[in-house]
């Protein structure tokens, strides 16, 4: 943890990829006994491999998860599968699982393009 003021903390391990901070909305759906709870969110940062969201929502460390958004651009809802990676207090850091090439295409060429437009 860092100071206040101080800004972000430092990681110990370099990212895999790169994130563009954004803010959209999220449905994170999970199953709890059997029955699929979903819980809307709104997403902090974006990137090729997983995304951070605040979600008013209790979720453990490497629970599995779907989540779904509107990609920037995109005209109909995407879904991937995620594991939780990350939690402080309520905001979760999901990493995308079993991503189909198609749909990382999808998601690098939204990210992409959202970047380009932030420049602007």
């Amino acid at each position: 943890m860092t100071p206040q003021g101080s800004g972000p903390a430092e990681y110990p391990v370099q990212r895999r990829w790169e994130r563009i901070p954004l803010s959209m909305h999220i449905k994170v759906h999970r199953t709890l006994n059997g029955q699929v709870e979903t819980t809307d969110g709104q997403a902090q940062d974006l990137g090729e491999g997983g995304i951070a969201a605040y979600i008013p929502n209790s979720f453990v460390l490497n629970e599995e998860v779907t989540i779904e958004f509107m990609l920037p651009f995109g005209q109909i809802p995407i879904k991937f599968e995620a594991e939780v990676r990350d939690a402080n207090g309520f905001r979760y850091g999901f990493e995308f699982v079993r991503v189909k090439e198609e749909e990382r295409e999808k998601l690098r060429a939204s990210i992409a393009a959202f970047a380009v437009k932030r420049k602007a």
